[in-house]
Formats: structure tokens, C-alpha cells, sequence
């Protein structure tokens, strides 16, 4: 599988949105980019969607109204689309590990993680699909599909 790299325009998109996070002293537990650019096929007018976990967030709404509204005030370009999780909610019931695990096909990048802890659900369904991955290409190939 060949590496996926991210284009510079969107790195400075996502850290020109980051510094703003930065400035109002949000802290930053991930940040993990989804959608079509993490998978590598965006197209001419694909948004950046990016999830932003923090523990000064209360829950899902308040978290991504936050973000918007950081978005608009000052002036991040807006390409960007956020949503937020606290980690007790991106752990338990975030609507983003439930995409990943409906469609296999959705891939995402974490940018990074602040603390030790990892989402572990992350991490085993991260495994789970290189996994299959490998187990397709392998039975492909016995049955002379696959070159």
C-alpha cells in the first residue's frame, strides 16, 4: 500500500486552525483527520474534516459548536470541518469510530496524542483491517485475480 501524504496546503490549513485552538488555550488530546483527504481521493472541492478531541469539552455539540464558531471568528479558512469529542465520549460513542467500523473503506490519520493513553478501539480496528487486507490480497492471488 503505498503511503498516503497529505498536501501542504491542508497541513497549513489544519495548523493555521490548530494555533487558533492554541491561542484560546484549548487543550489538544487528538486530532485526527477523516474523510476523503485521510483517504487519499479528495477531489477539487473536498472539505478537510478534522476531529478534535479535548478534555475541556463537555460533550459532542458543545465541543463542535466551539469549533465553528472558532472557525468563523477568526477567520480559518473554510475548507476546514470540525467536530469535537471529549475523550470519554470519542471513547464510549463517537459517531466517528462508528463510521470506521460501518465502512470499512474510511481511513483516517492521527496527527497526534497527547497523553499515553491510546483509543485502543482505534488501534485494534486499525489492526482488524490491515488484517483483512492482507487476507483479500492473499486469497486473490491463490485464485488468480491478483498479479
Amino acid at each position: 500500500m503505498a503511503k498516503k501524504t497529505i498536501p501542504k496546503k491542508v497541513k497549513k490549513e489544519i495548523e493555521k486552525f490548530v494555533e487558533t485552538l492554541k491561542k484560546d488555550k484549548l487543550p489538544i488530546k487528538e486530532l485526527i483527520l477523516f474523510g476523503s483527504y485521510a483517504k487519499g481521493n479528495p477531489r477539487k472541492w473536498s472539505d478537510i474534516d478534522l476531529c478534535v478531541v479535548s478534555p475541556k469539552f463537555k460533550d459532542s455539540w458543545d465541543a463542535t459548536t466551539y469549533l465553528w464558531k472558532k472557525r468563523i471568528i477568526f477567520d480559518v479558512n473554510y475548507t476546514i470541518e470540525p467536530v469535537g469529542f471529549s475523550p470519554k465520549d470519542f471513547r464510549e460513542s463517537s459517531s466517528l469510530i462508528n463510521e470506521i467500523k460501518k465502512n470499512r473503506h474510511t481511513d483516517y490519520i492521527i496527527f497526534f496524542q497527547k497523553q499515553k493513553e491510546v483509543n485502543h478501539k482505534c488501534l485494534l480496528l486499525i489492526k482488524s483491517r490491515l488484517l483483512e487486507a492482507v487476507r483479500s490480497k492473499i486469497s486473490y492471488k491463490k485464485r488468480g485475480l491478483l498479479s
